[in-house]
């Protein structure tokens, strides 16, 4: 089966696609590099991940300052690299997948290519996802943090809603506090997964964010998306899953 990772960027890709390649789903190639999130690739498939920058054209680009693009299209050239890409990682293993948050505003030009697969999003409050970008201490910076949280949610939102894939909804806060989390993920996968949470890696904990509450209620004022409407619909999906096994 193949295994497709949905999520914000510093929202636990990189700790579900450890735990999933841990457990036997190969989620990196052998010659990807160290898969360490201080080292390496954060467990993220660089074939995936440089097609995904080439479709967006957004290479050296942070997550923060992309443009969103409002429609995508395959040339040849890159339909065929996506078509190699799947053919390799099937020869490779039965069981594969990969995660980079580009995948989030890329999808469904992949779900044109992918043979049958599922997907698992997770999603973070994005007053942590903040705290790991707290070095743009100006507004401006924190606006644009916001929008890209948005953004990447907000297309998660409208995967799930329009797929017929089966598909879970994980919350980062319960899966590194709860166990519940975790076998959650355990039934969807069909398998045991390898436990790689790491207390010392918890680094950012939810805290109250002044700045983050004023700019939500700032863009409820201007008629924009607020981030308690996009937690609220997240965890409606997270409730009710399509997967018969969640």
């Amino acid at each position: 089966m193949i295994y497709i990772v949905l999520g914000m960027h510093k929202s636990g890709t990189t700790l579900v696609a450890e735990m999933l390649h841990k457990s036997g789903i190969q989620m990196i190639g052998d010659h990807d590099g160290d898969p360490s999130y201080d080292k390496g690739n954060k467990y993220e498939r660089v074939s995936t991940a440089n097609l995904n920058k080439d479709i967006l054209e957004c290479w050296n680009v942070s997550s923060p300052n992309m443009i969103y693009p409002k429609d995508l299209n395959l040339s040849d050239q890159q339909r065929h690299r996506m078509i190699e890409i799947i053919q390799e990682c099937q020869a490779a293993s039965s069981d594969w997948g990969f995660k980079d948050p580009r995948t989030c505003l890329t999808y469904q030009l992949w779900n044109t290519q992918l043979p049958k697969h599922k997907l698992i999003a997770i999603y973070r409050h994005p007053t942590q996802v903040w705290q790991h970008y707290r070095s743009w201490r100006y507004i401006f910076g924190m606006w644009k943090v916001l929008r890209a949280w948005k953004m990447h949610n907000c297309r998660i939102i409208n995967i799930l809603r329009t797929t017929r894939r089966e598909y879970v909804v994980l919350d980062y806060e319960r899966l590194m506090s709860e166990r519940e989390e975790l076998e959650r993920l355990s039934r969807f996968v069909g398998r045991q997964i390898t436990d790689a949470r790491k207390e010392s890696a918890y680094r950012k904990r939810r805290k109250r964010s002044r700045l983050i509450s004023v700019a939500d209620l700032m863009a409820g004022l201007l008629g924009l998306d607020r981030s308690s409407r996009i937690l609220g619909e997240l965890d409606a999906l997270r409730s009710q899953n399509n997967c018969v096994f969640c």
